[in-house]
Formats: C-alpha cells, structure tokens, sequence
C-alpha cells in the first residue's frame, strides 16, 4: 500500500480543520519555501523589492541587484510564523572586479503535526522540513544595468516521512536609469522541472517581478542641510508580482530614513500587498551602525496572527 496517501490525507484533514482560522487557499505549486519572502527590510516595504540595491537579501528577489553592491557582505534573517513554523535564511555576497558572487540557504521548520495512525498508535512528527542551496552570479555593465543568474538545489520532506529534491534557477535584470535615484528592475524565479514527491508531480512556484525604485534624498538636492534627527531619505517602491497559477499581485513600500550621530542611521517602513486573497499592510523599522544593520517587520493580515521577522547584516 501506498504509504504516502495516509499521511498526505492526514495533512489535509489537519490543514482543514483549521481552514476557519487561516483562510488560506490550497497550494496549487510545489515548493512553496521557494517563493517565501527573506528580508526583514523587504518584508516591511511590502516585497516590492527587485528594484532595490545593495542588499544581500536581493538573492530572495533579483540576482542582478547584487551587482550594486560596494564590498563584501553578510546577511541573516529569522522569522517566527503563526503556526509555530520558523523560517531562517543566510547569504553572502563578494563583489570582484568584474562580478559578484553570491552564496545563500534557506531553512523552513513547519512545525509539529500529530498523526493517528490504524491500531491506535499516534506519532508527533514535523509536518514540513525543507532545505534549499543558493549560488547566483551578478554582472554590472555599461549603461547603469546589471544582470544576474541564480542557481537553487533543494530538499523538501513531509512528516517526515515522503521526501523529494530538484533544482531551479532565476535570472534578473536592473537598470539603475540615468534619473538619479531611479532604478527599474525585473526577475523571473524558480525555473525547473516538477517536484515530484513519489510518482506525481506538481510545479514550481514560477513567479515572474517587474517593479521600480526610486531614491529621493532631500540633502543631495540641498532642500536640507541638518539631517540629524530628521528624515531627509525618502526611499518608494513599486512591484508586481505574478506566481504560476495565481493572481497578479501588487506590492509598494515607503522606507523613511535620518542619521543618528555620525556612523548612525535609523529608517521606519511601511508597504501594503493588495490584489491577492487576503490583503496585508507591513511596517517595520532598521537601524545601522556602523558596518552594522538590524532591521525587523511585522506583517498585519486581517484574520491571521501577526508575521515577525528579524534580519541582521555586517558589510566588510
């Protein structure tokens, strides 16, 4: 007997029963860690993230955006969900002479699920483990644009027990347009073959970002002169984004930043994803020091509990 259908029926019925609570909408993609959202800065501007610069994070967005960036750099993000589940991402990024190179993993726990089986018994086990590896090369040419490549193997396990690997792959561009402070970029995610978990298989969630951002910085226009305690940075995003057999959906973001003392910078964020199943408004807040940077989100769903996330970066 097929020992996964008792456990991918079990699945259901758990997922179904709380179904009052959550209202969410059955996966109709495979491997849906893949097109989770990493980066509390990101989180906070509503994941209208692929035109955005200088950020290790970029690897959960727009491989081309890591191009931009001026020096090494590290980065880690945490997030603690509303069913338990906890998810954990790690990337780094060196820029060389001509390219950056870029290394990332991604970790998601979906918590504990207890199974009743025939005869009695009943076994607590992890309703979800999954494992991802990235590697992604960026360019920067001529005429402020960029591209990328991004490459992912990943392992994902249910109840540990039916258990499936594969690959995918990402490509992006940026332009960062000859309007100071203006950047356009666009990315196509999670290309690959159906997971396949026994005979059957589903697809990736492919996921295809456009978007804008644009940097408005009141002291290079002389409209200030003491930044000190005042927000002078005005940072607006904009992206839409379509998953495979999912709605389009859009997503902005405003990013307000002030220098604290001479090394400090303090920023407050808010964004809002609309056009989908359940609409949510984000905000946030990051902090820099330094070579320093922690920043965190909180994600306000109607009817859900609230999403908090925390990142942390040092740039070498």
């Amino acid at each position: 007997m097929n020992r996964l259908a008792p456990l991918a029926a079990l699945l259901f019925l758990s997922s179904a029963a709380s179904a009052p609570r959550l209202r969410a909408e059955a996966g109709r993609t495979a491997a849906d860690t893949l097109k989770r959202s990493i980066g509390a800065r990101a989180a906070a501007l509503g994941g209208a993230y692929v035109a955005v610069a200088e950020d290790v994070h970029s690897l959960g967005y727009n491989p081309a955006a890591l191009a931009t960036l001026k020096g090494p750099a590290l980065a880690a993000t945490y997030l603690r969900g509303f069913a338990d589940d906890n998810f954990g991402f790690i990337g780094y990024a060196h820029p060389l002479s001509w390219v950056t190179l870029s290394l990332g993993a991604i970790y998601f726990d979906g918590g504990d699920i207890q199974l009743n089986f025939s005869g009695g018994a009943s076994e607590t086990r992890k309703a979800q483990q999954d494992t991802i590896g990235m590697a992604a090369l960026s360019l920067p040419l001529p005429g402020g644009f960029a591209l990328g490549a991004l490459g992912k193997l990943f392992r994902l396990e249910l109840a540990e027990e039916a258990h499936a690997s594969g690959y995918a792959a990402d490509a992006g561009v940026l332009w960062q347009t000859p309007l100071a402070g203006l950047n356009l970029g666009g990315s196509i995610q999670n290309l690959g073959p159906d997971v396949v978990f026994e005979q059957t298989g589903d697809p990736l969630p492919q996921t295809t970002r456009f978007g804008g951002a644009y940097l408005l910085d009141l002291q290079k226009l002389s409209l200030v002169e003491d930044t000190q305690l005042a927000f002078y940075q005005f940072l607006f995003t904009a992206d839409g984004v379509r998953v495979q057999q999912e709605r389009l959906s859009a997503r902005t973001g405003l990013e307000m930043g002030m220098n604290l003392g001479e090394t400090g910078h303090a920023a407050l964020r808010v964004g809002y994803l609309f056009g989908r199943d359940v609409d949510s408004i984000t905000i946030g807040m990051g902090l820099k020091e330094g070579r320093y940077v922690f920043d965190y989100a909180i994600g306000l769903m109607e009817k859900l509990e609230d999403v908090h996330r925390l990142s942390f970066g040092v740039r070498f």
